[in-house]
């Protein structure tokens, strides 16, 4: 099998003959190789899954996907405002036909 070949996470289990959550929770632990494309869906190269057969693979540092994961704030949020700046329904239309007679 050609090393850079990508399994899921499903085709991966199968060839280690362990349960697929399994898998999924040896990659959260950076026991295997993995490469996370979304939260659901989660890749294996075929290296990864023979060096790990192999003992070879090695404790990994995860690296953070993007700008969420790689600055999480420890603060609290900003509250949201409840209501203080909107405007009726008959506000927006009325608005709404102001601006459309401009457009005549």
């Amino acid at each position: 099998m050609s090393g850079k070949e990508l399994l899921t996470a499903a085709e991966a289990a199968e060839r280690l003959r362990i349960e697929k959550r399994t898998l999924l929770k040896w990659a959260r632990e950076n026991k295997i190789e993995s490469v996370k494309l979304s939260r659901k869906v989660v890749l294996f190269t075929a290296d990864a899954v023979d060096d790990f057969v192999e003992g070879k693979s090695k404790k990994i540092e995860p690296i953070p996907v993007n700008h969420q994961e790689a600055g999480r704030r420890t603060a609290s949020p900003i509250p949201k405002k409840k209501g203080g700046d909107k405007k009726s329904l008959g506000e927006l239309w009325k608005d709404l036909r102001k601006e459309v007679k401009q457009w005549q």
